[in-house]
């Protein structure tokens, strides 16, 4: 299990070309999701996640608002469970968004690359990369 999360992440740093770390500080503030299961998060979704310091989760998931908690422990971490709000939205929208929910809830480790963005990463095909958001 520990050789496919790293080989994940090896794998989605080659890819990026930024090298990423394994996070040893607290995951804190808000991210663009800006890539779900290797797929980028585009157009017409906009998707957001924040980590706050009491250990709750919010964020839009392109079309609904979720909240939930999370905890960390170095490189490892652990989402929920979340909760949603219930709206529909465009078949396309809610596939990506059921993707999001599922890969933040099955989230095991999290590396942090020299550019700021985070990989968070859980059994195949569960992965999401996350860029800061600009303040």
């Amino acid at each position: 299990m520990k050789g496919v999360v790293c080989l994940a992440a090896l794998i989605a740093a080659g890819c990026s070309g930024a090298s990423l770390i394994a996070a040893t500080g607290p995951l804190r503030g808000e991210f663009v999701i800006v890539e779900v299961d290797g797929a980028a998060v585009g157009t017409p979704v906009s998707a957001t996640v924040t980590f706050e310091d009491d250990g709750a989760v919010t964020g839009d998931a392109g079309c609904n608002r979720f909240g939930g908690s999370f905890q960390q422990d170095g490189g490892a971490i652990t989402i929920g469970p979340l909760m949603s709000s219930r709206r529909a939205c465009e078949p396309q929208v809610m596939d990506v968004e059921r993707r999001i929910l599922a890969s933040l809830q099955a989230s095991r480790s999290l590396t942090v690359g020299d550019d700021g963005a985070v990989l968070l990463s859980g059994d195949a095909p569960h992965r999401l990369r996350l860029q800061p958001v600009a303040r």
